[in-house]
């Protein structure tokens, strides 16, 4: 049995298969993207860490910087002002990771 498909029926063809075939390549930028996200995220949460680790540093050094009275005090405007920044930046590090979350 011999098909003969119309000029019609030929182009809609070459539609769907182009149409297939940039829906497998949207698809898979999609699935790209989603993985950067994801790698994102991860960064985010190590530099949050890293941020909670230098605050308490910079606490530590603030209390250390008070038990050497007058020799002390710079260390401790310089500890406190590197507190005050992490905390800015800790913030900022979790407003962009829920602003970049993937539902």
């Amino acid at each position: 049995m011999v098909h003969c498909y119309s000029d019609i029926d030929k182009f809609y063809f070459r539609l769907l298969v182009r149409l297939t075939h940039e829906t497998q390549d949207v698809t898979k930028r999609i699935s790209s993207v989603f993985s950067l996200l994801g790698n994102t995220q991860s960064n985010i949460a190590s530099a949050i860490d890293c941020a909670e680790a230098t605050q308490l540093l910079a606490l530590n050094a603030v209390l250390s910087g008070v038990n050497c009275d007058e020799v002390g005090r710079e260390f401790v405007v310089s500890s406190a002002g590197l507190i005050e920044k992490t905390n800015q930046f800790t913030e900022d590090l979790r407003r962009i990771r829920k602003n970049s979350r993937v539902s």
